[in-house]
């Protein structure tokens, strides 16, 4: 399947709890959409069925941290983020 990337939007707001710890929240709109598919038997090497064209959309919220890890030294950084 090839997927086509539809229009999205987001935005995300930011808080420094410490210079070393990021927060954040985030939310938005996306879509994507997929073409059809022939599957194939792996088998027979026949033609065992096809997948149509679809497209999903729908709204996301989501948040996550970001903190620096000094003592390892210069640019290192854990980030977790859930939408």
């Amino acid at each position: 399947m090839h997927n086509h990337q539809t229009p999205h939007a987001g935005a995300r707001v930011d808080w420094l709890v410490t210079p070393a710890m990021l927060t954040y929240v985030n939310g938005g709109y996306s879509g994507e959409r997929f073409s059809g598919t022939t599957m194939v038997d792996e088998f027979s090497g026949t033609a065992a069925g096809t997948t149509p064209e679809f497209t999903h959309n729908g709204w996301f919220v989501g948040g996550g941290a970001e903190t620096a890890f000094a003592l390892l030294g210069k640019g290192w950084f854990w980030r977790n983020e859930y939408r």
